[in-house]
């Protein structure tokens, strides 16, 4: 077996057979006909000596062999027709092209909050899709090209992806306004008084919580939410405190009842980044998107 027994149209049945795990569905996409799929399925086998997709009481399953060779392959697929592809330029104005990001709900906000008005001029008809990102790299969306970009504070990011830092923050406590009165800051005494609102959907603890557990301390976690947004509204009406990144504190603080303090102690900083895969560099809507995500990111820094 030698890579000249494998053509392009063997390679993009076996990278739709392992999104799929069907004949019939790879077919379609495809536009084949079963029959030719499944004779692709068995010069596949035969070549690679392994039956790739074995059926199961709960349909095709891929083999160990199946699944080592699927992102090799999808990569090696992208990076091809990257290659091939024509340069052009973007035009916003004409264009009706529809993004995908993964990002928090709080960063979500601020960032659209900003791009939409824009967009009305520059890019009327272009839209904007955002899945809810929590505490893991989306590797697998932005390998199959779901996701087009990564927007948060990423603690494990492979080296395989592009990185860059939008912004540097610092964690603050919202209060309901009317709980913040005579107050500019917090000490770690005042801190530890409160009883807060904690946004997580895994339950992994962030950086406050461990630099607490350093300091022999621990807050009095009261009310759990999925959200900051749902969290911001459950702090404008009640005496929980929440800690957020600071510019997105000042987001909320500005449409809620809600006023933003410094903490006296410092818990460290941390980094808001853009992550993307490196075989999209050839893709000029998405540089421009790139460069608008930095934009509204960068529009209200000191």
């Amino acid at each position: 077996m030698s890579l000249q027994s494998f053509d392009l149209n063997l390679l993009k049945t076996f990278d739709s057979l392992m999104e799929t795990r069907s004949v019939s569905l790879t077919a379609q996409q495809l536009s084949l006909t079963q029959p030719a799929v499944s004779n692709a399925l068995a010069r596949l086998r035969r070549l690679l000596d392994d039956p790739l997709l074995v059926r199961t009481k709960y349909g095709m399953e891929p083999t160990e062999r199946a699944l080592s060779l699927k992102t090799p392959v999808k990569e090696g697929l992208r990076q091809l027709e990257g290659a091939i592809a024509p340069a052009s330029s973007f035009d916003p104005q004409g264009s009706n092209r529809r993004f995908t990001i993964a990002a928090p709900d709080f960063i979500a906000v601020k960032l659209l909050s900003r791009l939409m008005p824009r967009w009305k001029g520059i890019a009327p008809d272009v839209t904007i899709s955002v899945r809810h990102l929590g505490p893991d790299t989306p590797e697998k969306g932005l390998e199959q090209g779901t996701v087009d970009l990564a927007i948060g504070r990423f603690l494990d990011v492979p080296s395989r992806f592009n990185r860059q830092s939008l912004r540097t923050e610092k964690l603050v406590c919202l209060l309901a306004s009317d709980q913040a009165e005579n107050r500019a800051s917090l000490s770690l005494e005042e801190f530890l008084a409160l009883q807060f609102v904690w946004v997580s959907n895994t339950g992994r603890r962030g950086m406050v919580d461990h630099w607490l557990d350093r300091q022999n301390a621990q807050r009095d976690i009261s009310v759990v939410v999925s959200t900051y947004t749902s969290g911001a509204m459950l702090v404008a009406e009640s005496q929980y405190g929440m800690v957020i990144a600071g510019s997105y504190a000042e987001y909320f603080s500005e449409r809620l009842p809600l006023s933003a303090l410094p903490l006296e102690f410092d818990p460290g900083q941390f980094s808001i980044d853009m992550l993307w895969h490196p075989f999209t560099e050839g893709d000029m809507a998405l540089r421009w998107l790139r460069r608008e995500i930095l934009w509204a990111a960068s529009a209200d820094k000191d």
